[in-house]
């Protein structure tokens, strides 16, 4: 099968992805993505045996309830009457910039992932941290992770400096 996971897909005129065939895409992945400005969307245009579809930001996707499993999925622009699978956030996700596209503070989609199928480590390496801030509607193990390629960081506190060393 096909695993596609950890990217940012932006910007794009025509459709971000497009999935389909005869016999589908058997065992498709399609696991914390962000497809943000993302032209006619992504289509995945039948239901893929095997397919996982999880923790992904989409500003416009076809019904995701043909597929095998699609659960925790934000979807900006939900339309109405369409299945966008198990636990879908239908909201508008806030990002800290256009270039990055990593949620902002208080951002739908911050620890509302599953860690039952994501991967442990977001698009720049990092591991799935806790926002205290923020209640965890996750699932999995790690009930906590984000969706989307980028995993919110917490800014780090400052260090005093220490007192200054005599020579």
């Amino acid at each position: 099968g096909v695993t596609i996971e950890n990217n940012v897909i932006a910007d794009v005129e025509g459709t971000a992805m497009k999935a389909d065939g005869t016999h589908g895409m058997p065992n498709l992945r399609l696991l914390n993505n962000t497809f943000h400005a993302a032209g006619h969307g992504v289509d995945l245009r039948i239901g893929h045996p095997g397919a996982v579809v999880a923790n992904n930001i989409f500003d416009k996707v076809s019904s995701l309830g043909d597929q095998p499993v699609a659960t925790h999925n934000l979807v900006a622009r939900a339309r109405r009457g369409s299945d966008y699978g198990d636990h879908a956030i239908l909201s508008a996700p806030a990002f800290t910039d256009r270039w990055t596209l990593e949620l902002a503070p208080g951002s739908a989609g911050i620890d509302a992932g599953t860690s039952a199928y994501g991967p442990a480590t977001d698009l720049l390496g990092r591991h799935r941290a806790n926002d205290p801030q923020v209640g965890d509607t996750g699932a999995g193990p790690t009930p906590y992770a984000d969706v989307g390629a980028l995993e919110r960081t917490l800014p780090r506190p400052a260090v005093a400096p220490g007192p200054a060393q005599r020579r």
